[in-house]
């Protein structure tokens, strides 16, 4: 066990080699490649979630506790049924309308000739496996929720198109890209249950060519590409073997996580807090810039970009030895980092230290009582939190 955890370490985190007292995120991992080591692990036949990952670190501590299945509290919820709005998509929903074009894609280098018919069952697989992608989307108002039915609402041969780009150079197949993309995203429909679409761009039989796979974001977020691309190539493998595909469980469907989560809501411990909250809020800071956030001009469209190179020695230091230090994550270090720099921006121009306050996203997959194994779940999990510039002091 311990060999195949550091033969993990390694290949997760492009090492040479991982010793088995090595800690996993003192070596570079964070959270979300916890979770793929734990796919990675259940694969290879050793059984340990997230928590195990945190709470044990190295190969040789975590092979003491693989084999036994994570805990689970209270009885099992199935993956179809109605799926209250989670606050990010609630949050979005007050800003525009949940049924326009929001989506993410991913564009993968495909086999030459590639089986349209394959992929087609392949994606059915993918579907029947991530009840998220069958989701549509019903109600309005208040009671606006998401439905997974217990089967797809829409043929997944009907969600799989086909591009002749056989005669493309390569620039004018790259250009090819963001219109196909486009019109994919325009042909998503939460309301009719339509949430993913595939879009081969055939190159024909000679050259490898590239799929599109568009996924509405109500129903995918970056982590869950880490999931489905690799299930949608596993699948298609074993249809063109002639073999029903068998993808791995899903150990907590994102129902059964949502569902923990708006239970949470109304728990005594979370409204005491809200008096906390509304606190952090309402702090009263000078803007960073000239005047105050405008929707309508600050946009993806009118945002700039200035990369400032760091040398690898800085890099490494901030990805290993400096978190190690202060038993912290990266994104603690830059945070930290952040709040010092902005403090002391303030205070050359005379503006007083009250505090820095920081919307900042996370991917969200936080353990639940009942719904802890998220390895291998898809869907929207991304949070917003608000920090203050008291984590300065934190790791000063």
């Amino acid at each position: 066990a311990e060999r195949v955890l550091c033969g993990l370490f390694a290949e997760l985190l492009g090492l040479e080699r991982v010793g088995a007292d090595d800690a996993f995120f003192d070596l570079g991992g964070d959270s979300i490649m916890s979770m793929q080591l734990v796919s990675r692990a259940r694969r290879a036949g050793l059984v340990v979630s997230p928590r195990d990952v945190f709470e044990h670190k190295t190969p040789a501590a975590l092979a003491v506790v693989a084999g036994m299945p994570p805990a689970q509290a209270g009885e099992v919820v199935a993956a179809a049924g109605d799926v209250p709005l989670t606050p990010v998509m609630r949050w979005r929903a007050e800003l525009a309308d949940l049924n326009g074009r929001f989506a993410q894609w991913a564009v993968l280098t495909v086999p030459a000739g590639l089986d349209l018919a394959a992929l087609g069952a392949a994606l059915g697989a993918v579907l029947a496996c991530h009840g998220m992608l069958r989701a549509r989307l019903a109600g309005a108002g208040a009671q606006l929720r998401l439905e997974v039915p217990a089967e797809p609402l829409v043929p997944p041969a009907d969600l799989v198109s086909r591009v002749d780009a056989a005669a493309l150079t390569p620039a004018e197949l790259v250009g090819l890209v963001p219109g196909q993309g486009r019109a994919a995203s325009a042909r998503l429909d939460p309301r009719a249950g339509v949430m993913v679409q595939l879009v081969w761009l055939d190159r024909g039989g000679e050259q490898p060519g590239r799929l599109l796979v568009v996924g509405h974001h109500l129903v995918v977020d970056g982590v869950s590409w880490r999931v489905l691309v690799p299930d949608l190539a596993a699948a298609y493998q074993s249809v063109l073997a002639g073999q029903a595909p068998a993808l791995e469980p899903v150990a907590v469907p994102f129902r059964a996580w949502a569902l923990a989560l708006a239970g949470q809501a109304a728990e005594a411990g979370r409204v005491a807090e809200l008096g906390h909250w509304e606190q952090v809020l309402a702090l009263d800071e000078p803007l960073l810039g000239d005047r105050a956030l405008d929707r309508a001009r600050d946009t993806a469209a009118t945002r700039q970009r200035i990369t400032l190179p760091v040398s690898v020695q800085r890099t490494a230091e901030l990805l290993t030895s400096v978190p190690a230090a202060f038993h912290a994550g990266i994104n603690d270090v830059l945070l930290a980092g952040l709040v010092a720099a902005v403090t002391r921006w303030r205070a050359r121009r005379g503006q007083a230290a009250s505090g820095v306050l920081v919307d900042l996203e996370g991917h969200g997959r936080q353990p639940l009582p009942g719904a802890a194994d998220l390895s291998r779940t898809v869907g929207w999990f991304t949070r917003s939190e608000e920090h203050t510039s008291e984590l300065q002091s934190h790791h000063d």
